[in-house]
């Protein structure tokens, strides 16, 4: 969206939006932007919540009036933690992880005790999300344990796309339960819980000591949030 946004700029049409990764919009730089704190896939924060969504358009609205940028501005209230009435509970309990842990098998028992609780998530959805690299899952998590070990990749376009599908898969898995999570709650059993979070913590440092360019820029720029490195 932020090169769309420049290229509408060039036709004298102006454009603001909403970002939820900030460093991502720092690079690409468009003509005015409006941050904020939500997790990924809430951009106007809390669902259900008209109000609270109506102000922050409101503010991204208002960037409108900005004649020079690029801007990108913070958005400053937080969301409301909106949930429904029914309570909701993570049905999967993660072993603790610590740094003499096999990562790897850590990461693949994990994996396994997963599947009956994201096949009953996929039952009641009647849908996954988690299947936009053209691999299996277990074959998602067999390249990020691979690219751990050996600090390369031929591809890092499908890596990216494996690690969206165990991150979505996982997401899927703990949320098969009735109930809305708290805001937040999913992002941080999978980032401070999780054998997948601490993997893709390795897959972030090795990646930063890879020679391959285009892997040091995907581990460096989004792979881990900013709130949990």
């Amino acid at each position: 969206m932020s090169a769309l946004s420049h290229f509408l700029e060039t036709e004298g049409l102006s454009t603001t939006g909403i970002s939820l990764v900030r460093h991502h919009t720092e690079e690409m730089a468009p003509p005015r932007a409006l941050w904020v704190p939500f997790p990924l896939g809430r951009p106007l924060g809390a669902a259900g919540d008209a109000a609270f969504q109506h102000r922050v358009i409101a503010a991204a609205l208002a960037l409108l009036g900005r004649t020079e940028g690029p801007v990108l501005e913070d958005y400053a209230e937080p969301a409301p933690d909106v949930g429904s009435n029914e309570p909701w509970s993570c049905p999967v309990r993660f072993a603790r992880v610590t740094d003499e842990t096999d990562i790897g098998a850590a990461a693949r028992a994990e994996l396994a005790g997963l599947v009956t609780w994201h096949d009953l998530a996929t039952r009641r959805r009647g849908r996954t999300m988690a299947d936009t690299s053209g691999l299996t899952i277990e074959q998602c998590l067999e390249l990020v344990v691979d690219v751990c070990e050996s600090g390369r990749t031929d591809d890092v376009r499908t890596l990216k796309a494996a690690v969206d599908d165990l991150e979505t898969y996982y997401r899927e898995a703990v949320t098969a339960r009735p109930g809305t999570p708290p805001l937040g709650a999913v992002d941080t059993i999978l980032w401070n819980d999780s054998a997948l979070g601490r993997l893709l913590r390795h897959l972030g440092a090795r990646g930063a000591r890879s020679d391959d360019s285009a892997l040091r820029f995907f581990t460096s720029n989004g792979l881990v949030p900013r709130q949990f490195r």
